[in-house]
C-alpha cells in the first residue's frame, strides 16, 4: 500500500496551513505555507524510508532567524510514534530557506502534518461527498 501525504488543515477546508506563529519580526503565514510546500519532496522520501505506512498526526515546531534560516526544528505532538520517521521529517523542514523576516525578527511556526495512505484517503473523500 502507497503512503499519501496530506496537510490536514488543507483536507478539511482551513484557509491556514501554519497552525500559530508567534514573531518579533513578521512572516506571512502564506509565506510559511508555500515555502514548507517546498520540503514536500523531502518529506516524501522520509515516508518513502519506512517499511510499513507512516499514519497519524504531528505538529512541528519550528524557529526561523531573521535572515530565513531554519535555526530549530522538532517534532512536539505526535500520534505517529516513529521516532525515525519524526527525526526526517524535522529535517527536512530544517533544510527550508525562508525570506527574511520584517524586521529580522525570530518566528516560531507550529505546523500541523496528517500521514495516511490512499485507501484511508479515498474513505475520507467519499465520507465528505455525503
Amino acid at each position: 500500500m502507497k503512503a499519501a501525504f496530506i496537510l490536514v488543515p488543507a483536507l478539511f477546508g482551513a484557509a491556514a496551513l501554519a497552525q500559530e506563529v508567534k514573531s518579533g519580526g513578521g512572516l506571512d503565514k502564506n509565506v510559511i505555507n508555500e515555502h514548507v510546500k517546498r520540503a514536500m519532496p523531502a518529506i516524501e522520501e522520509c515516508t518513502k524510508k519506512e517499511k510499513k505506512p507512516v499514519r497519524g498526526r504531528l505538529s512541528v515546531k519550528f524557529s526561523i532567524s531573521g535572515e530565513g534560516k531554519v535555526t530549530k526544528s522538532e517534532v512536539e505532538e505526535s500520534s505517529v510514534k516513529n521516532s525515525a520517521f519524526e527525526t526526517c521529517l524535522a529535517g527536512a523542514i530544517k533544510t527550508v530557506q525562508f525570506p527574511e523576516s520584517v524586521g529580522h525578527g525570530t518566528v516560531e511556526v507550529r505546523y500541523p502534518f496528517a500521514f495516511t495512505t490512499e485507501a484511508d484517503t479515498s474513505e475520507i473523500v467519499k465520507k465528505r461527498k455525503k
